[in-house]
């Protein structure tokens, strides 16, 4: 009687396990499906850096998320998860800057929770100089690159992948790694790489303001539009006129 109630009592507490596992997974799901329709809903460079750091410290569940661009050798801190702006000259955005291109330039994620003996100097420096600024108790350094599936699918050519930035996530508490950490932060990333890559390619299209013209000149053009176009076409062609036409 005593092994079947104890029995009883262990698939009670198995069961709870596993409905707390659906649960979880659920709401990961959800938070899942609203970073990435946040991180795609924008070709703009700073709207999606900015939905990418809030949304994905609600996705990864840490104290800060950072996106950072790469500008030809130099990074540039773009957005802070909980900041609407900040001092890109402060001290510690420079020093999370070289961090970030020692990092990219090791083509290497950098994990740091306290210990930097198995990290080369090119590294270690620049990640204690930032520490000691942050007070971080956990920082990860993870290099944001484009065309990953292109390199796994013709692995013969080596050619190695763009780089385009980094992400940092840092815990200011807590340095232990909690549960599934790596795997959440892993998919922030290829999301990150992805819009961003998306991104600066649309921001590189040759004359893209003067396209963005004309795409806005089919407002202008619409059926209820069109009396004021007309309107105001007709003055700046009368201003023009008696500009031309009239002595002065």
């Amino acid at each position: 009687k005593f092994l079947l109630q104890m029995c009883q009592i262990a698939g009670d507490y198995l069961k709870t396990c596993s409905l707390r596992d659906l649960r979880d997974q659920r709401e990961v799901w959800s938070q899942l499906a609203t970073f990435a329709a946040a991180a795609h809903a924008s070709l703009d460079v700073q709207e999606t850096t900015f939905a990418i750091a809030n949304e994905g410290r609600q996705l990864i569940g840490c104290d800060r998320v950072t996106v950072v661009n790469l500008h030809g050798r130099h990074c540039k801190v773009e957005s802070i998860s909980g900041l609407e702006s900040f001092d890109r000259r402060a001290n510690p955005i420079r020093l999370l800057t070289r961090l970030c291109e020692a990092v990219i330039s090791s083509g290497e994620p950098l994990w740091y929770s306290g210990d930097t003996r198995d990290l080369p100097p090119q590294t270690s420096r620049p990640l204690q100089a930032y520490v000691d600024e942050s007070q971080s108790k956990l920082v990860c350094v993870v290099p944001l690159v484009a065309g990953e599936d292109d390199e796994s699918k013709s692995q013969g050519r080596r050619r190695r992948p763009k780089p385009l930035g980094a992400l940092v996530i840092e815990q200011i508490d807590d340095a232990a790694r909690r549960p599934a950490l790596e795997q959440r932060v892993d998919v922030v990333r290829k999301h990150t790489a992805l819009a961003l890559s998306n991104c600066l390619e649309h921001q590189h299209v040759f004359l893209m303001p003067l396209w963005r013209a004309l795409g806005k000149s089919k407002l202008a053009l619409a059926a209820r539009n069109l009396p004021v176009t007309l309107l105001v076409l007709g003055a700046i062609g009368g201003l023009i006129a008696a500009l031309t036409l009239v002595p002065g």
